[in-house]
Formats: C-alpha cells, structure tokens, sequence
C-alpha cells in the first residue's frame, strides 16, 4: 500500500501546481508541518519595518532645562530677578527695565524661554549669550536672558 501512496504523489503534486485543491497531507507531512510551524509563526510576529516618517519630537526631560532662577544683571545696574512660582511652569519676575521702570510679573516657562506680560505687551525672554544680546558690556558672557536685541539683555556670571 505505501508503494500505491509513493506512486500517486508525483501526479497529485502536478494537480497541485495546476491550482486544483491541495490534497490531504499523510501523518509524515503534518508532521514536518508542526515542526515547521512554530519557526513560521515567529517570523510572522516581528513587526514590520516602520515605514518612513517623521520623527516624533520627544520633550526635554525636565533636568535637561536651564535653571532660570536668580537674578540676571543688564546695563547701568537694571536687572531680572526669576524666582520660584506656583508650579514648574511659572515664575515670579521682578524686573527693573529701565532706570525709572520696575515691576513684578507672573511669568511662564515653556522650553528655556519665559513669557510674561508688561505694560499690556507679552514679552519673551529666551536664553542666549552676551553677543546675542547686542551689548557690548554682555560681550564675551556666556549665561544670558534676551528680551529685545540692543535693548535689553540681562547676564549672571
């Protein structure tokens, strides 16, 4: 009887290929095929490659920001003071931005840069270095608020 399977097989193959229905496997096949299966199915549960896109901008764990607080020093004695506020996004600001000019604002970080509202116009002061600030005082100062380039710049040494 196994000679009668052996001899059927080739002419059943070529029905197979013809796109007649495969025929059932014998015990030996299902055997290889559980042995085969396994290996397939872990290769089907990789993911596939991520098509290509653009990065997702991760944020800046919190220690990797500039600490704002203390006081920054400008031309002529004028300063910016930054201290702690309500949460890690607000600040308390006591500014002196003229020689006639001081008040204290509620200010709000996101990034290095603060934002705060003074004589009814949203300022930012955003990190940067002497020279950015214009001044030639500043020059050469490396830890900076920026304001207003030529205007107003504050540096802490």
């Amino acid at each position: 009887m196994t000679m009668r399977i052996a001899f059927l097989l080739p002419p059943l193959a070529l029905l197979g290929a013809c796109g007649s229905p495969a025929p059932a496997p014998t015990p030996a096949a299902a055997d290889n095929a559980a042995d085969v299966a396994p290996a397939a199915a872990d290769d089907a549960e990789e993911p596939a490659p991520a098509a290509a896109s653009a990065p997702v901008p991760v944020a800046a764990p919190a220690a990797a920001k500039v600490d704002l607080l203390g006081k920054w020093i400008g031309v002529e004695g004028l300063y910016f003071q930054v201290s702690p506020g309500s949460d890690d996004n607000h600040y308390k600001v006591l500014n002196s931005w003229t020689l006639d000019d001081e008040a204290s604002f509620v200010a709000t970080r996101e990034g290095n840069t603060l934002s705060f509202v003074r004589e009814g116009v949203t300022e930012h002061a955003r990190l940067g270095t002497g020279a950015e600030t214009g001044f030639k005082w500043l020059d050469g100062k490396k830890d900076c608020l920026i304001v207003k380039v030529e205007e107003e710049g504050y540096c802490r040494d």
